[in-house]
């Protein structure tokens, strides 16, 4: 864990550096102070890392059009740096559900470091009655989030996917190309139907939330007054060598507000850390580079922002 934490700060270090719009530099893995091996995580740490990128929505008023050319500029860059790319039976495919995130009234949640999140699923471009719903604890420190206690009730256990603990990295987090790291710890489950969003409801399913001292008989809102819904393709994977193979995502957010529909793409790969493998440092250099190639590959495409969730909550 603490050799993954290494890198990831040793490699982000060196590409703070790097004007990716200017140039494009290679870095060799004779150049990274770290040990040549990445070991897999130990229980109860790291178990995924995201990169992401925040884009330009004047590139996507047609949203569908933009997922699929950004497609088309990420696979070029994938030929060009010798990336094999792994596509799926039918890379174009749009999926849809709607998104919306719960909060007190005064928004007690996200100031104590949580997010809670409904996802309705669809099909056939109609609503299912298939729910999703997380809830995450954010932190800017691996340490202070790896001993939080997710657990759920033990009702929605069968359901839960599981704690995870990921390492969330923005690029170009500011104008200047500041790169941003968050780490979150999740547990989420999986429902054939809405829950009650009484806040008293919702500690009994994540029983840590029942330190914050918010009253039981508080209902929980939708942030901004408002459902999302999403629009996702995952063409995809990219292998960068020794079994590190990350899964694509390019995802628009179409948020309506009382003027218009605010369009939040976004193009991001993750991967996880299996028990076994470990990842040569050559590709994990590969793997952070890689978001700065297509970066400036077409850096108009780009531009400096926030999360997704952050920019419902500032609305």
């Amino acid at each position: 864990m603490r050799n993954i934490l290494r890198a990831l700060l040793a490699i982000s270090t060196i590409i703070l550096s790097i004007s990716c719009a200017v140039q494009e530099q290679s870095i060799t893995v004779d150049e990274l102070d770290i040990n040549t091996s990445i070991e897999p995580p130990a229980e109860n740490a790291l178990n995924s890392t995201e990169y992401k990128l925040l884009l330009n929505p004047e590139k996507f008023k047609n949203y569908q059009k933009g997922l699929q050319e950004y497609w088309k500029i990420v696979e070029q860059v994938a030929v060009e740096q010798g990336i094999p790319v792994i596509l799926e039976d039918n890379p174009l495919k749009l999926k849809h559900k709607q998104v919306t995130f719960y909060d007190t009234p005064e928004h007690d949640l996200k100031e104590a470091g949580f997010l809670f999140r409904q996802r309705q699923k669809f099909k056939k471009q109609k609503p299912t009655t298939e729910f999703d719903y997380v809830l995450k604890y954010v932190q800017s420190s691996l340490e202070a989030v790896e001993n939080q206690d997710m657990s759920v009730d033990s009702t929605y256990l069968e359901m839960s996917e599981g704690v995870e603990i990921e390492a969330d990295i923005v690029y170009d987090f500011t104008p200047n190309g500041e790169i941003k790291t968050k780490f979150t710890i999740s547990n989420s489950f999986d429902i054939d139907h809405t829950i009650d969003l009484q806040f008293a409801n919702i500690t009994k399913i994540y029983p840590v939330l029942s330190d914050l001292g918010i009253a039981g008989n508080v209902d929980l809102q939708r942030v901004a007054n408002l459902t999302v819904d999403q629009w996702k393709i995952g063409p995809g994977s990219l292998d960068f060598g020794d079994g590190l193979i990350v899964e694509m995502d390019f995802t628009a957010w179409l948020v309506p507000t009382a003027t218009d529909t605010i369009c939040i793409p976004e193009f991001s790969y993750d991967h996880g850390y299996s028990d076994d493998p470990t990842f040569s440092t050559e590709a994990m250099t590969k793997c952070y580079e890689f978001m700065s190639h297509v970066n400036a590959s077409k850096p108009d495409w780009v531009i400096a922002g926030r999360s997704k969730s952050a920019f419902l909550y500032e609305l």
